[in-house]
């Protein structure tokens, strides 16, 4: 084994990877995902737009509101955070989504987006454990916070329009895991995280 090979070893171990304040991480990850999905909003927006055809005749300046533009960063600020659920232990993950939750409010004056991000996060893991779809929770989620009214008559009942869930809960997923979707493994590989 060459001496390369084992420095290679030893980086890859978590006491040789440079530090970064928790904090940093999570600042860092909001900053970058606003600006992809600021970068990604035309697309984003005709996806969504093709999805809720009925709440865009009523309001056609809908996907142009600041309010929508913010619902759907926070959903995928979520769905980019379920990676450090995956990566990291329950108690630190939890710390980070708690984390977020908490910039979010300060940065927004506002608990609004910090209490979006807490419902998507429930709702996608309690969507994991029942064994349902994430995306269809976070788009009924999506759904209520936009204040959508794309709904079908079936069997006698008014429902969320399929198309809109799938739209609305597609999106985020696609913006969070898209060529952005590896931002904390790639943190995580890099840094070790300090609180």
């Amino acid at each position: 084994m060459s001496v390369f090979t084992s420095l290679k070893r030893l980086e890859s171990l978590m006491l040789f990877k440079r530090k970064m304040e928790q904090s940093q991480a999570i600042s860092t990850f909001l900053r970058d995902t606003a600006s992809h999905v600021n970068q990604q909003w035309e697309w984003a927006a005709a996806e969504i737009g093709a999805g809720i055809p009925k709440s865009l005749a009523s309001r056609p300046d809908l996907l142009g509101r600041n309010a929508t533009q913010v619902a759907v960063l926070i959903a995928t600020y979520g769905v980019g955070l379920q990676a450090v659920r995956n990566l990291l232990p329950s108690d630190q993950a939890q710390s980070i989504c708690d984390g977020a939750c908490a910039v979010l409010e300060a940065v927004y004056a506002d608990e609004y987006p910090a209490l979006l991000l807490a419902a998507i996060d429930r709702d996608w893991n309690q969507a994991i454990t029942e064994q349902r779809n994430p995306m269809q929770s976070l788009g009924v989620l999506l759904f209520h916070a936009m204040d959508l009214d794309d709904r079908l008559a079936h069997d006698g009942q008014q429902i969320i329009n399929p198309v809109a869930l799938l739209a609305l809960g597609s999106v985020p997923v696609r913006l969070a895991c898209g060529s952005h979707g590896d931002w904390w493994k790639r943190c995580l590989g890099t840094f070790r995280l300090i609180a």
